[in-house]
C-alpha cells in the first residue's frame, strides 16, 4: 500500500506537461493569428477595391447625368425647331395655294418659249450662224377696216367726204 500525500503530485502537473501544452496551445494560436492577419489584409484590400469601383461608379453616373441634360436640352432646341419649321411650311403652303389661285403660271420649258417668243438664246438666234446678217422687221399686216392717209388725203384736197 502506498500512501499518497496531499502536497506530492500524481506527475499530471508536471511542468515539462505543462510546457508542452503552452507551446501546442501558442502554435493553434499563432496560426489563428496568422490567418486573422491574412483575413483582414484580404477584407483591407476588398473594401479599398470595393471604395474605388464605388467612386468609378459614382463618376460614371455623374457623367450620365451630364450627358441626359445636354441630350434634354438638344431635344427641346429641336423640338422648338420643328415647331418653328412647321410655322414656317404651313404658311408658306397657305401662301402657295393662294397663289396657285390668283397667278397663271407658264409651264413651258424655257427652250420652248426663247424658241417662241421675242427673247431669243444666242443658239436660236440668227445672228448665231451668220453674224453679218440683221434681221429686217416683218411688214405688218394690214387691217381691212383702215384706210391709207394719202388716199384719204386726196378725197379731202377734192372735198368728197
Amino acid at each position: 500500500m502506498t500512501i499518497t500525500l496531499p502536497w506530492q503530485g500524481t506527475g499530471s502537473r508536471r511542468a515539462v506537461d505543462q510546457l508542452a501544452a503552452v507551446k501546442q496551445r501558442n502554435t493553434v494560436l499563432e496560426r489563428r493569428q496568422t490567418e486573422a492577419d491574412r483575413f483582414f489584409q484580404q477584407i483591407t484590400a476588398d473594401n479599398a477595391d470595393v471604395h474605388a469601383l464605388w467612386q468609378y461608379a459614382e463618376n460614371k453616373a455623374a457623367c450620365a447625368e451630364k450627358v441626359v441634360v445636354c441630350q434634354e436640352s438638344v431635344i427641346r432646341d429641336l423640338e422648338r425647331q420643328i415647331s418653328e419649321l412647321e410655322e414656317r411650311l404651313s404658311v408658306a403652303v397657305r401662301a402657295d395655294a393662294a397663289g396657285s389661285r390668283t397667278q397663271e403660271i407658264d409651264v413651258r420649258s424655257l427652250t420652248e418659249r426663247f424658241a417662241s417668243g421675242p427673247v431669243r438664246t444666242l443658239y436660236h438666234s440668227p445672228q448665231a450662224a451668220s453674224p453679218a446678217y440683221v434681221p429686217v422687221p416683218a411688214p405688218a399686216p394690214t387691217d381691212s377696216d383702215t384706210v391709207a392717209l394719202p388716199a384719204l388725203a386726196d378725197q379731202l384736197v377734192q372735198g368728197v367726204s
